[in-house]
């Protein structure tokens, strides 16, 4: 997995400190949600009010997808605080504007931030471990409220959630009410707040997440939360793993090879006898890939590779040498004005004015495209592309 060089580093024991990842683990890891207290110092530099402004005025970056408003329960319209505008390549999207923005938050609006995992050193830090220790993606949101204004209603989320408090108070409810399993699908997203209501159940715990304190909650765990302060600050770090669906993504893809699966199913005219006896083939076939050790080495690759790419840049870079190989049992053959290659496989007569040039390549083993520019200076740059390139293709060389 590669990252960007953060300069910040953190370990799954400092996020959960000073619980163990081990107690976590077995006590709480998809089972009971956990409140961690702790205190401002241990996630320094991750975001503050200070370098939310800065990010926030780089107007570029933002879009009405990764910046939203709530206002007391409600999605804030995006013309309400966006304008129109396209994309260099003439696409339409909308970008907030500053003013009206700020407008709507003294009017106690909540700021939400999508998709900020990599905007900071710190941000990308705690998502990298996340991702790593949990073989789980991992997705950053920042949430900004102020005080008496509740931006959602109870609900429960269909990934894990682990959120800290970065400035200021919040107050969660957290709710006896805990869905099994539920993921991102219309059975469990649409869902009317009425029946919401009705599933979370008696209220568990009042609790105020102050700066670095840390909760954990499974995903269906119902809960809502409040600004306590003046305003508030916390960002969640979302997590989703490799779950059975997506065995069955995989299995499709093998079912697909086979052609059991390939086949008709019976014709009702066939009775369901017939019918029955094929599903049960069907249901045997597909327990024998499920089982097969490549299937097992595939779903462990799957897990290997589930993670958001997050930064990987670094510059300034080092140009890679274009090289090239020239193989074994090639010699060029004069006569007058005309040049003959001979090779393993017949003669390829060499265009006029560039025997010289292919007379220096048959003499090297190895050598790079800024080698043989300087080696046959006079040629046009054009020219000598088309050359190397048309030698590659005729077997001659070799690109490496």
């Amino acid at each position: 997995m590669t990252g960007q060089d953060d300069g910040l580093a953190f370990s799954f024991a400092d996020i959960l400190a000073p619980i163990t990842p081990e107690a976590f683990f077995a006590d709480h890891y998809g089972k009971q949600w956990l409140y961690i207290p702790g205190d401002a110092r241990k996630f320094p530099d991750v975001l503050n009010w200070g370098s939310l402004t800065e990010l926030l005025n780089k107007s570029g970056i933002w879009t009405s997808t990764t910046l939203g408003l709530v206002l007391d329960r409600k999605g804030v319209p995006i013309l309400d605080y966006c304008y129109p505008t396209k994309t260099p390549d003439g696409k339409d999207i909308f970008r907030p504007d500053g003013a009206r923005v700020m407008g709507l938050l003294r009017k106690g609006a909540s700021l939400v931030a999508n998709e900020i995992d990599s905007f900071t050193p710190g941000l990308a830090a705690l998502a990298k471990v996340l991702e790593e220790t949990l073989s789980a993606k991992v997705q950053a949101n920042l949430y900004c409220s102020w005080q008496a204004h509740q931006a959602f209603d109870s609900h429960f989320d269909t990934h894990d959630v682990y959120a800290i408090q970065l400035e200021g108070e919040k107050l969660w409810h957290i709710y006896e009410g805990c869905l099994d399993n539920p993921i991102s699908h219309p059975a469990f997203n649409d869902m009317p707040q009425p029946q919401h209501e009705q599933q979370k159940g008696r209220l568990e715990a009042e609790i105020v997440m102050r700066p670095g304190d840390v909760m954990y909650l499974p995903r269906g765990h119902y809960h809502d939360a409040i600004a306590v302060t003046g305003d508030s600050m916390h960002v969640t770090f979302g997590a989703t793993a490799v779950i059975g669906l997506d065995l069955l993504n995989a299995l499709l893809d093998a079912a697909a090879d086979d052609p059991l699966f390939r086949a008709d199913c019976p014709r009702p005219a066939e009775g369901r006898q017939r019918m029955a006896a094929h599903l049960d083939a069907l249901a045997a076939r597909a327990a024998e890939l499920g089982q097969d050790t490549g299937f097992a080495e595939t779903m462990s690759a799957l897990q290997a590779a589930f993670y958001y790419p997050r930064g990987g840049y670094d510059l300034p870079v080092q140009l890679e040498l274009l090289g090239y190989s020239v193989r074994p049992g090639f010699e060029l053959v004069w006569d007058g004005e005309d040049v003959t290659l001979n090779g393993p496989r017949g003669s390829l007569p060499v265009p006029k004015g560039l025997g010289q040039a292919v007379g220096w390549i048959v003499g090297q083993e190895r050598f790079t495209a800024d080698a043989f520019a300087d080696a046959v200076g006079s040629l046009e740059p054009s020219v000598r592309d088309k050359l190397l390139a048309d030698l590659v293709n005729m077997k001659v060389l070799d690109q490496t």
